[in-house]
């Protein structure tokens, strides 16, 4: 695993993308994704936005669901 700082110029951006499987853990996991924003900006990486999804079953390819792993791409 290469460190950010070794290879700065091939990070540039973030979308940062936060999965939510009970609507009960919404507050949180948008309280995690501002913290995730946060952290990425102390690396000096541009967040370009963020997106929390709720998913009602994942593929284990993605953690996401279909949908949102086509949208993301």
């Amino acid at each position: 695993m290469f460190e950010v700082r070794d290879r700065p110029q091939m990070v540039e951006r973030a979308l940062l993308v936060r999965i939510c499987f009970d609507k009960r853990e919404e507050e949180e996991s948008r309280s995690l994704l501002n913290e995730l924003a946060e952290l990425v900006g102390t690396l000096g990486i541009g967040v370009v936005g963020d997106q929390l999804v709720r998913a009602r079953e994942t593929q284990k390819k993605f953690l996401c669901g279909k949908g949102k792993a086509e949208e993301v791409s």
